[in-house]
């Protein structure tokens, strides 16, 4: 590297000083002005020049860590990292099962035969383990004169597992899972948290974001629009959610509470049934409509708009990298792909794919409130009763059984 006099003595007179910050060490220039560093094959490197070192102290001690192993020392082999279910503290309120609150169902204590597989795009997918068909069987165009949504699916592979989540019954992340738990009893809350519900809450709590990107983003002048305060609240982060239910002596539900909630006992695929009825849920659009207004997609416990308004929030993940959440029901918004834009011979139609089956979830990566605020994204609480199974994940573990390998 050859520095210019400018970047020496710099625009005020200060001297700079010279760092590579991949790995974290200051550097020296020759006498001839230059600067000379090391990069790892197939790696990358940094130079800052700046004449305040103080400000990058904490820095260049954590990149002096972290590349001690040079990358070409590290194994080319792909291998998965384990994860953890998040843990989900009861809820503090304990409700009377015998007279639950009107806005509440209460879901019996029942044997929950769990199955249910991930709809990413990407990692692989196994046709051969693909029990709920989210694996592409060959390559389809996304052709169709209106566009089409049915080349959403996992791409073909043969690294499947890993992709997808590992719960704590599991030995390794998979994209399909299946197992007999006992569940219940517990309530679930009748409807998604709507903007009125929010707004009382924001009232009461007085709770403000540290971080206001995207919070209600929605909402005019701090208030839902006209006509919304029975919509889904959308636009808040998963912890924001968590806040909400925690205020109310609630809690979220699991990802197989709330199946069972949607599903029943009896394996269905849809809340009303084994078959796709498009009157069950809102037409495909942008915004989401009144909770309630679609009881022919009632679930056989009562509870409403389960698919095909809003994503909801449900169990958290995480890995030595990553966090991520499991999403369930779809949203309206199904953007659909063509051959007339944006490129033509498209075989994979990118947006988050929908799950409107009852054995699909989506996976969401987390970041923070401001980056998980989505409109198209709600939630619903759950709750605790005497007599229901206990925390960090709320089933039985007594006599388990696995459904399948």
């Amino acid at each position: 590297w050859m520095m210019p006099d400018q970047f020496v003595h710099g625009e005020s007179g200060l001297k700079h000083s010279y760092f590579d910050l991949y790995h974290g060490v200051q550097l020296t220039l020759d006498a001839g002005g230059n600067l000379t560093h090391s990069v790892d094959a197939l790696g990358v490197g940094a130079v800052l020049a700046t004449t305040n070192t103080a400000a990058i102290h904490e820095l260049l001690s954590r990149m002096r860590v972290m590349s001690t192993k040079p990358l070409n020392s590290f194994s080319a082999v792909w291998q998965y990292l384990p994860q953890t279910m998040d843990h989900m503290a009861s809820s503090s309120g304990r409700f009377d099962k015998s007279h639950p609150p009107p806005d509440m169902i209460l879901l019996p204590q029942a044997r929950f035969n769990f199955t249910v597989s991930g709809v990413e795009l990407e990692g692989g997918c196994d046709a051969n383990k693909d029990p709920h068909g989210v694996c592409c069987q060959y390559n389809t165009l996304c052709d169709s004169a209106g566009g089409s949504n049915t080349c959403q699916c996992g791409i073909l592979g043969d690294q499947y597992f890993g992709v997808d989540v590992q719960y704590p019954w599991e030995s390794r992340p998979e994209r399909s899972h299946a197992q007999s738990l006992d569940l219940g009893p517990v309530l679930i809350d009748r409807d998604l948290v709507t903007n009125k519900d929010f707004r009382k809450y924001l009232a009461a709590s007085g709770y403000k974001p540290a971080d206001d990107h995207n919070f209600l983003k929605h909402w005019q002048a701090g208030q839902p629009r006209k006509d919304d305060e029975l919509k889904p609240v959308v636009n808040v982060g998963l912890d924001e959610a968590r806040a909400y239910c925690m205020f109310q002596g609630k809690r979220l539900p699991h990802s197989y509470e709330w199946q069972y909630a949607a599903q029943g006992l009896d394996g269905r695929l849809y809340p009303w049934g084994a078959h796709w009825d498009p009157e069950a849920v809102p037409a495909p659009g942008h915004d989401p409509v009144e909770v309630g207004t679609h009881p022919r997609g009632n679930s056989p416990f009562g509870v409403r708009d389960m698919v095909g308004n809003v994503w909801q929030y449900t169990d958290s993940f995480s890995d030595s990298h990553t966090h991520s959440v499991l999403l369930r029901g779809s949203s309206r918004y199904r953007p659909r792909v063509s051959n007339d834009f944006p490129a033509v011979q498209q075989y994979s139609n990118w947006y988050f794919p929908p799950a409107l089956e009852l054995t699909k979830h989506g996976k969401y990566f987390l970041m923070s409130n401001s980056y998980e605020r989505a409109g198209t994204l709600g939630f619903r609480c759950a709750a605790d009763v005497e007599g229901g199974a206990a925390s960090p994940y709320h089933y039985r573990r007594s006599e388990q059984q696995t459904i399948y390998t």
